[in-house]
């Protein structure tokens, strides 16, 4: 409940922000976040405020990328936002860190699209009906900025027919991944519900 309730008032206070650039007018009705989590200690406090502000900071800079990646490519920015920070930790993953891909995106064959730099082999987790989810081994793209991960992953989906029917539901971002995750975005059978639940 918590990451949902973050992502959703970081994207109010990040439209918020373009709204008073435009008006020129100060907003002051925005919402605190609610802070539901019981804290113990002082320590603990702080260790959830610095927690928050690393979110609301990583969400705001999704929520930027996801608003170009929803204008030129009509990807829902809940969506993008929330593959993000699923896909990336927070931005805080070893895969994340090391290759600035913020979405999982592979490399087939080591070919790497047009607008990663290489590939490079990483850890990951794939799941199978038949096996189950096991540890394996990846390539994976490799980028120069954050930038250009958010707009390799908004037009492959964009650009991939198998994602075609997923941008019949752009209004509607829960319908929207499911589509993406029908057509064989994740191995995970839960990344759906994950993606959702952010």
């Amino acid at each position: 409940v918590y990451p949902r309730r973050m992502l959703n008032i970081a994207l109010a206070m990040l439209d918020a922000q373009h709204a008073e650039q435009a008006t020129t007018s100060p907003k002051s009705d925005q919402p605190a976040p609610d802070k539901t989590v019981s804290v113990k200690t002082a320590a603990d406090q702080k260790k959830l405020d610095k927690t928050e502000s690393e979110h609301t900071t990583f969400i705001l800079m999704a929520g930027e990328a996801a608003k170009s990646s929803r204008s030129q490519y009509g990807v829902p920015e809940s969506v993008t936002v929330a593959q993000a920070i699923l896909e990336s930790g927070w931005g805080k993953s070893q895969l994340t860190t090391v290759t600035k891909n913020h979405f999982g995106m592979k490399c087939f064959d080591q070919l790497f699209g047009k607008i990663a730099t290489s590939c490079a082999d990483s850890p990951t987790v794939e799941c199978n009906p038949m096996f189950g989810c096991y540890g394996t081994t990846a390539a994976f793209r490799v980028y120069k900025s954050v930038a250009d991960s958010f707009a390799d992953h908004a037009q492959q989906l964009h650009e991939s027919a198998r994602y075609k029917p997923a941008f019949k539901y752009t209004k509607d971002a829960d319908q929207f991944i499911r589509e993406v995750h029908k057509a064989g975005y994740a191995t995970d059978p839960k990344y759906t519900d994950k993606i959702i639940n952010l």
